[in-house]
């Protein structure tokens, strides 16, 4: 009798399906690259407008406050012209000595590093003891009437300029800053005839990194 061998069908080893792969072709990856430098782009555009916005900002700020600076400045210099011309008219010239403009070679008028008229005086010693008089009369005068004078100069600037001030012999020397770090000094020197002069007149500025209040918003 023959012998038959059966093999089971359930022995048998059936194929492994792989799964199937997702293939990115060239154009895909194209686009990818695109998509990424445009986000990039935009991100910089951003910021370069923000911080355009920021330095406009900053410099708005500052041209105001070198406006009211100089406003309540020329205020304050003002209010000393006025007091010293009010000096000058109660007080006589006459025995103050021969006065002539002074000239180069040429025959021009000299001026000096402040842009006054250089003059010889041939005083008398009436005339100096009447000048030296009037000058001590207009510094006194300006002393007593300092605080009116910032008053008047803090009205000038709209009540947003802070105004220091002090006579130091014939100098008043005066402050006008504002809180976001503009900053103008001035020198002003009282001669003896009851005129004046500028000694100093500068502007300075200390950065606030502070954002000012009442201003454009700043996207962070």
């Amino acid at each position: 009798m023959s012998k038959f061998t059966l093999h089971s069908k359930a022995n048998a080893t059936a194929p492994v399906q792989s799964p199937e792969r997702v293939r990115i072709g060239s154009i895909s990856v194209f686009a990818l690259v695109v998509i990424i430098c445009l986000a990039v782009l935009a991100v910089l555009a951003f910021s370069t407008a923000n911080a355009s916005l920021l330095m406009s900002q900053r410099q708005a700020v500052s041209t105001s406050e070198l406006y009211l600076d100089e406003r309540a400045a020329q205020e304050f210099v003002a209010g000393i012209d006025d007091i010293l011309a009010g000096i000058r008219g109660e007080t006589s010239t006459s025995g103050e000595g021969d006065i002539e403009l002074a000239r180069d070679e040429r025959g021009n008028v000299m001026y000096d590093e402040y842009g006054n008229m250089v003059v010889n005086e041939k005083e008398t010693d009436q005339g100096q003891a009447s000048r030296s008089g009037k000058g001590n009369e207009a510094v006194s005068a300006v002393s007593d009437m300092l605080l009116d004078l910032r008053e008047e100069a803090k009205l000038a600037g709209d009540g947003k300029v802070a105004v220091t001030a002090q006579v130091n012999g014939n100098k008043v020397n005066a402050e006008f800053s504002c809180e976001n770090g503009r900053t103008l000094s001035i020198v002003v020197t009282i001669r003896n005839n009851a005129t004046y002069r500028i000694d100093k007149w500068k502007m300075s500025a200390v950065q606030n990194e502070e954002q000012p209040e009442g201003q454009l918003l700043i996207l962070d």
